[in-house]
């Protein structure tokens, strides 16, 4: 992490104290020049005396350390790529400024090494991940590498954002001359844990334009990322006729996909309808039928009730019978098997702490108290599970 992240101007230094300009009151202010962030660059902490904005970069205890791939900076790419390339319409200058290189990688798909193409990804101006697909179409990502977005740095800044669900995607729009593009980096997954680490560059960014595929995972995952962004601030893009942007750009051309990718769709009203906005849903409905939903893990309970979000589930029953417990035990289980997350309001189970208690029992299988009563290491990993 770096203060560059927080829009904090530290003029370069290394070491030391200094005062700036505060990026979060200084616009507002009638003395815009008025240097009133202090910034300790060693602690790596700081304070506005104005609007009292405080902040730090030190790391949580619980923070992963990422592996980082080794930039090795070699952008002569082989024929075999370009001509790839051009086929998607990408030009040689577009692979040079996104850093595109190839190499030769063991793939798991196909257990051997083989020629790659590596979709490197940066932020603050260091390699932080890297996706290698070879001629198969076989995707793998830097091992311990952390995930996050492809082109994070150019959100830095930035008023408008395009988000695409892939990296040629995201080619494609620098291609059509659009910069201020990042691509989600697993594709069409309702997990976006990517993001929580990097929510903050976002603030400034005053709309967000959802580029990802037509088709029944490309619409819930723009629907995931409308959530997680806001859809007050969100809209979408659709490239009629064509899957996503870079089958535009192959039949269209540049000029044409720049011009598509600034035809926004706003989201629709909560709760008010047309046709119009649920035709696609209509002819999934059609073709697919209802969403099947995600399972517990209990064999016998999951033959009777599924879980899809965005439905109200009421479990109801005879008091002191254990609906919140089995409650509880339903929300662990779709949290461990399928990354949901939640919140509790559970009036009857206070203190807090004695809610933690049962909790903690169903993430590590031991009991609270006994002599086979979870250790304080398991203690501290029901205790991370339930903080993430």
């Amino acid at each position: 992490m770096s203060f560059e992240l927080y829009h904090i101007d530290i003029k370069g230094r290394t070491s030391g104290s200094l005062k700036v300009k505060c990026p979060k009151c200084s616009d507002n202010r009638t003395n815009k020049s008025d240097k009133s962030l202090s910034v300790n660059i060693e602690k790596k902490v700081w304070h506005c005396h104005y609007c009292g904005w405080s902040g730090s970069l030190n790391e949580r205890k619980e923070d992963i350390k990422y592996e980082l791939p080794v930039w090795k900076n070699e952008t002569n790419l082989p024929d075999a790529v370009l001509k790839y390339f051009e086929g998607r319409r990408i030009s040689a200058e577009t692979l040079l400024k996104m850093n595109i290189t190839a190499q030769v990688e063991y793939m798991p798909q196909i257990e051997k090494k083989v020629s790659v193409i590596c979709f490197n990804y940066f932020f603050g101006g260091k390699l932080v991940n890297v996706k290698y697909r070879d001629a198969a179409k076989n995707f793998k990502l830097h091992k311990g590498a952390e995930l996050i977005l492809y082109n994070l740095d150019s959100v830095i800044a930035a008023e408008d954002v395009w988000i695409s669900e892939g990296e040629m995607d995201a080619l494609s729009l620098i291609e059509a001359g659009i910069y201020n593009v990042v691509s989600v980096p697993n594709g069409a997954n309702e997990n976006t844990q990517y993001l929580d680490r990097y929510m903050e560059l976002f603030d400034s960014v005053k709309r967000i334009h959802l580029c990802v595929d037509n088709d029944t995972k490309g619409r819930e995952l723009r629907e995931t990322l409308a959530d997680r962004f806001g859809k007050e601030r969100c809209d979408y893009v659709i490239f009629q006729g064509y899957k996503d942007a870079n089958e535009y750009l192959i039949a269209e051309g540049k000029i044409k996909l720049r011009e598509a990718a600034y035809n926004f769709t706003e989201f629709p009203l909560l709760g008010v309808f047309t046709i119009k906005d649920i035709q696609d849903d209509i002819y999934d409905l059609y073709q697919n039928g209802l969403p099947q939903g995600v399972d517990t893990g209990m064999n016998g309970f999951d033959k009777l009730l599924k879980f899809h979000k965005g439905y109200l589930t009421t479990i109801t029953g005879i008091p002191g019978h254990g609906k919140s417990d089995f409650l509880d035990h339903i929300l662990i289980k779709l949290n461990t098997r399928h990354g949901w997350k939640g919140a509790f309001y559970s009036p009857e189970n206070r203190p807090t702490q004695l809610h933690f208690s049962k909790l903690a029992r169903k993430i590590t299988m031991r009991p609270w108290y006994g002599e086979h009563r979870m250790n304080e290491s398991e203690l501290q990993s029901a205790m991370f599970f339930l903080d993430g």
